[in-house]
This record gives structure tokens, sequence and C-alpha cells, in this order.
């Protein structure tokens, strides 16, 4: 790979890569209809009787793009969530409590709010 990636180099004479980033990245409003349009779609899929499957698929397309949009956390956190260990439910709501062996420093600082 690093051979090919050298020869690809070699062979566009070392210039920089144009990318037009308005075609790579979404305004933060943009994102925010997204998360809404998904969240219409569970809704949707409830509706009109949808399979399990395809309402828990529903669900999780929205929730991700969702928690990303509220919690402000790396990836890894949101993929390693676990019920009832990291993803809790406290009365009408769900939190996200990370424990000491949930991130890097943990050892360090402790259980995170």
């Amino acid at each position: 790979l690093c051979w090919y990636y050298c020869e690809v180099n070699r062979a566009r004479g070392r210039k920089r890569w144009r990318i037009d980033k308005r075609l790579k990245w979404i305004t933060w409003k943009e994102y925010l209809n997204v998360v809404t349009e998904l969240k219409k779609d569970v809704a949707r899929s409830i509706e009109k009787n949808a399979t399990e499957r395809a309402i828990a698929v529903a669900y999780q397309r929205y929730l991700v793009l969702a928690f990303f949009s509220h919690v402000p956390d790396r990836q890894r956190t949101v993929r390693e969530l676990e019920l009832n260990r990291s993803f809790l439910k406290e009365g009408d709501r769900y939190v996200i409590r990370h424990g000491v062996e949930d991130y890097k420093t943990g050892n360090v600082y402790g259980e995170r709010p």
C-alpha cells in the first residue's frame, strides 16, 4: 500500500490534492435537519407497521446521529455504549455514564459524569 501511494504521488508530480470542501462538509443546520428527518423516519416506520427489524434499524440510524448532535464525544464512546452499564435509564430519560474503564485517562480522573 505504501509503495502504491508513493507511485501515485510520483505520477501526479507531488502536486497537492485539490478537494472542494463544500462537497465534503455540511453545515450544522443541515446536520440537525438530517437528525430531524431520521426521527420522522422512525415515526413513519412505526405508523406503517414495519417489521421490528426495520423499526430497530430506523431507531439506530436516528440515535447515532442524535447522540452526536447532543453529546460532544468520540465515536468510540458511542460505539461502545452498553445498555444498563454505560447507557442508563434515569427516570424518563437515558444518560451516558463513563466508568473508569471506559476511557483512556479513567484511572487518573475517575468516573465521568
